[in-house]
């Protein structure tokens, strides 16, 4: 589309069971997860996101799918955690 519509589309990322929607980072193409998220790596490639907010009915370790946590942030969101996907 973004070659149809001469305009620069960006992605999204959503996770509905882990309350979890995510915009592509112009500056570095990967997603930043709020600080209320924490993410960790799972085995085959699979990273897992668990909620800090949800108290009731919490989403822990549930798995994204196939992506990778890089580590550090980038120059927009120097202490975000960021998912490769």
């Amino acid at each position: 589309f973004a070659q149809r519509l001469g305009i620069r589309v960006w992605r999204i990322f959503r996770a509905d069971a882990a309350f979890l929607l995510a915009g592509e980072c112009p500056a570095c193409r990967t997603f930043h997860l709020d600080r209320e998220y924490v993410a960790e790596t799972l085995g085959s490639n699979h990273v897992a996101v668990s909620t800090r907010f949800a108290k009731t009915c919490p989403a822990i370790a549930y798995d994204i799918g196939v992506a990778r946590l890089i580590s550090g942030g980038c120059a927009l969101e120097p202490r975000a955690q960021r998912i490769e996907c």
